[in-house]
């Protein structure tokens, strides 16, 4: 009879303690598609020294890899079919700004076909704004107030060593983010 006692408890601790876990989900939408696009953003804008003080792509990396647990402020994940074109294009901007000075226009770069005259490091820096990136932009009521970094801007304004957005108010009335900073951890 005490075996079975033993036995009722222990089954009982581990159910409370797997429906426990279950309840922890934290709902963050698109983490592995977060870090990819971060990943891209640390390496490219590692070519913006002036921009972001970024001395460590890797210790960038391993900073987003832990912030992009929140996720990104959308409904739903966007998938590889939209976040590879965005990653693709941000490594083409990297190595844009690897070949050139940091206050090239996008326009200057061969290969790419954008209009812009913002920099590249400008573009870098506010992610959302790139076209292939543009689902950055698009935001979801539901997640008001969740930020994947950086503080709230409007027209996605950079400076040295600080963080660089689009976000503004949501129809929720809280400040949204989508770009993020790029800083040294």
């Amino acid at each position: 009879m005490r075996r079975f006692r033993l036995f009722v408890w222990k089954v009982a601790f581990s159910a409370g303690c797997w429906l426990g876990l279950a309840a922890c989900d934290t709902g963050a939408v698109g983490v592995e598609s977060c870090r990819d696009i971060e990943y891209a953003r640390c390496s490219a804008a590692a070519h913006c020294p002036t921009v972001f003080a970024i001395k460590s792509v890797d210790a960038c990396k391993r900073f987003y890899r832990d912030h992009c647990l929140h996720g990104l402020p959308l409904a739903s994940d966007p998938g590889p079919s939209n976040v590879n074109p965005c990653v693709n294009a941000i490594n083409a901007l990297g190595d844009c700004a690897a070949r050139n000075p940091e206050n090239t226009p996008v326009s200057q770069c061969s290969g790419l076909n954008y209009s812009s005259t913002q920099t590249v490091c400008e573009v870098i820096g506010a992610p959302e704004t790139i076209a292939e990136c543009s689902f950055l932009g698009a935001t979801s009521t539901a997640d008001a107030g969740v930020s994947t970094g950086g503080a709230t801007s409007t027209g996605g304004s950079v400076s040295v060593g600080g963080a660089t957005g689009s976000g503004g108010a949501s129809t929720g009335g809280a400040s949204e983010v989508t770009g993020g900073s790029v800083s040294t951890p």
